[in-house]
């Protein structure tokens, strides 16, 4: 679980018996709202503030900060992150941004500011198989979609729910 603060910190706790087996200082975050695991039991976290990738291993035991994800000043805090296959897709707030990183070469590709004026990206869901990644932006909200192939990102949200502020919880 995360510990919010001046650092936010990860805490890892035996299920079985409420042991607490590490603690890891987020250094340069606040808070943390992403959390995934891949499909190796690698959990990848998301923090706040300078927008820094951490992941812990349980496997190794290995706790690593992959540093600022994001190089725009205004994407200060990552909002949400998913795996996908190789890759970890993390959204941003202040800036509305999407990047991808591959967990393999660890290079990064930037899809940038989804949508203009649109400060959240709020919630993110990637179709591996049919290579689609969903997001839920906001304030005012819109659900998008890239399809294979295509740079941009399309509305898919009925216009009586665009005046709303987000959608939450994406699911395929």
């Amino acid at each position: 679980y995360i510990m919010h603060g001046s650092p936010a910190a990860l805490v890892v706790v035996s299920y079985a018996t409420k042991e607490i087996l590490h603690t890891f200082t987020l250094e340069d975050s606040k808070s943390a709202w992403g959390l995934d695991v891949d499909e190796n039991g690698k959990l990848w976290v998301g923090g706040s503030v300078s927008s820094t990738l951490y992941s812990y291993d349980p496997n190794s035991e290995e706790f690593e900060k992959h540093g600022a994800i994001f190089f725009f000043f205004f994407d200060t805090s990552i909002q949400d992150l998913i795996v996908s296959g190789n890759k970890v897709y993390a959204g941003s707030a202040y800036g509305g941004s999407l990047v991808a990183i591959d967990t393999e070469t660890k290079e990064i590709e930037e899809f940038g500011q989804i949508s203009k004026r649109r400060e959240f990206m709020k919630e993110i869901v990637a179709d591996e198989e049919k290579d689609e990644i969903y997001v839920s932006i906001g304030s005012p909200m819109d659900l998008l979609v890239k399809k294979p192939k295509t740079k941009n990102f399309t509305s898919f949200l009925p216009s009586k729910y665009m005046s709303e502020k987000y959608a939450q919880d994406l699911v395929l």
